[in-house]
């Protein structure tokens, strides 16, 4: 699916850009709807992850955001600003001023049309993560991170730039189930961990488990 940018058009996204400058954040920054009230951030290059944080201290991802994606919709239209964006690798964004959000969705109806298709998606998103934290085995949801977390590297490596601890708390489970499956999975090849990173060897077995998962039939009522 096309992201929110390339479903505007150049022109309307440059419209909602306007001439917001320019961020750089590094890898493990958090970005949160209480310091940017009435905001929406614009994911300009790099990779995001929204949450949200649960009373029990643990955190429950919601949907990872690509270049060309916004974090802080829902607020142009309720009083909503409880989000937490962390970037998983060095990125840049720009942040808007919800009023121009509002303006261009309520004078441009194919912009609307959009913005309402994008909270949909969001929903869906937020829907599928949720249920796989409770219905995936840990395997699966290790494997499904793993793959949207990490990026080529000049050498042709994919490497995710994370602790175990940051990778659990994506999860949503403790540091030691996850070093647990990391330990599975280099055992069998299939990850290479180092200080602060793991290193797909062999994303296509990392790839199948997560298909397998998703290609089980429903239960029967």
């Amino acid at each position: 699916m096309p992201v929110l940018r390339d479903r505007l058009g150049a022109e309307t996204w440059n419209a909602l850009l306007g001439d917001s400058s320019q961020t750089s954040i590094d890898a493990g920054v958090t970005l949160t709807g209480e310091k940017h009230r009435d905001m929406v951030v614009l994911l300009l290059e790099g990779r995001l992850r929204a949450y949200l944080p649960m009373r029990n201290g643990r955190q429950v991802t919601a949907r990872y955001l690509r270049s060309g994606q916004a974090v802080g919709l829902p607020a142009a239209v309720l009083s909503w600003g409880d989000w937490h964006a962390e970037a998983v690798v060095p990125s840049t964004v720009a942040v808007v001023p919800i009023e121009r959000l509002q303006q261009l969705i309520g004078s441009d109806a194919r912009a609307l049309r959009t913005y309402a298709e994008e909270l949909a998606y969001l929903a869906v998103d937020s829907v599928r993560m949720v249920a796989g934290a409770s219905s995936e085995s840990m395997m699966v949801r290790v494997a499904a991170h793993l793959l949207e977390i990490a990026a080529p590297t000049p050498d042709g490596r994919l490497v995710a730039r994370i602790t175990h601890q940051r990778l659990a708390d994506s999860i949503g489970t403790a540091r030691e189930v996850v070093t647990r499956v990391l330990q599975r999975l280099r055992s069998a090849g299939v990850v290479r961990t180092g200080a602060g990173s793991i290193e797909i060897l062999d994303a296509d077995r990392l790839m199948t488990a997560v298909r397998e998962q998703e290609e089980q039939p429903e239960p029967q009522a």
